[in-house]
């Protein structure tokens, strides 16, 4: 190491100011880095909903349909009979009201919060 100058005298006198750009560049680095980390945070919860929502919906369309436990048929000619033709005095069991008013009218009634 003849002949050389010592390392401090090596580096010139931009020395500090290549120093102090490497700190901003650093902080430039790590300000790049928190933004994209901010920025990647709320896509990762969107693609994460979007995934559930994908993966139910082809779970839905995959599955095979329900089978039926219960059956149609059509009803007999003595059921249909017995239900289509109901007794008058059926009818005035069921509402009492009318037997109390003595006509057919209807009655209106008031909403409570409007008296």
């Amino acid at each position: 190491m003849r002949g050389r100058a010592p390392a401090s005298s090596r580096r010139g006198p931009h020395a500090p100011m290549r120093a102090r750009e490497r700190l901003a560049a650093e902080r430039a680095a790590r300000k790049r880095a928190e933004a994209r980390r901010r920025l990647l945070v709320p896509i990762a919860a969107v693609t994460a909903v979007l995934a559930i929502v994908v993966a139910l919906v082809a779970v839905k369309l995959t599955a095979a349909p329900a089978h039926r436990v219960a059956s149609e048929s059509p009803a007999s000619s003595v059921v249909v009979r017995q239900v289509t033709t109901v007794p008058a005095a059926v009818l005035a069991e069921v509402s009492p009201a009318r037997r109390q008013q003595g006509s057919l009218r209807c009655r209106r009634l008031r909403h409570p919060a409007r008296r």
